[in-house]
């Protein structure tokens, strides 16, 4: 460039945006899991219900059917009313905002029909002892959505996000 010369950078067009794919949180490494042809039909109608990339609607069922089990569905309620709730506690970076856009607008249908599902590898060990992702993949879609959107406006995990609420309201032992 020459003395003088101004470079004008110009953010990418809002379409162009939508068009990444999404696959579940940006800050999260993917793991593939094998996944039977009958979950996969149930997970790509679920997903195009909602109008959620198919990736995308693993992850959150994935850590949604954990949380689940783990909290043996006490405070689901609760968390339900919470996540409704939800407000922004931080700005959101570029990425939590293009991931959270993700979760309350359309997705392009996904036509392909892939043996392996990319999940969180923060999930592993739990789906791992939980016998695999497939039994969560049947799971409440429009709940675990709620619930991850009100976890990226906490910048939390879902998980994160859920035992920090149950945490605030627990009764205080005597």
């Amino acid at each position: 460039m020459r003395s003088g010369q101004v470079l004008e950078l110009h953010p990418p067009a809002p379409r162009a945006l939508q068009r990444l794919p999404h696959r579940g949180r940006p800050s999260d490494r993917l793991e593939r899991w094998p996944v039977s042809a009958a979950s996969r039909e149930l997970l790509r109608d679920a997903a195009a219900e909602l109008g959620l990339a198919v990736g995308t609607a693993g992850c959150l069922l994935a850590e949604h059917g954990l949380l689940l089990q783990e909290i043996c569905h006490d405070g689901v309620e609760w968390l339900d009313a919470c996540a409704s709730a939800a407000t922004v506690h931080t700005a959101l970076d570029n990425a939590s905002a293009l991931y959270l856009r993700s979760l309350t607008t359309t997705a392009e249908p996904d036509d392909r029909d892939e043996e392996l599902i990319r999940l969180p590898s923060r999930l592993t060990n739990l789906l791992t002892a939980a016998g695999g992702p497939e039994i969560f993949l049947s799971g409440d879609l429009d709940q675990a959505r709620r619930w991850e959107q009100a976890a990226v406006l906490d910048d939390t995990t879902m998980t994160e996000w859920a035992y920090a609420t149950l945490r605030a309201e627990a009764p205080l032992d005597a």
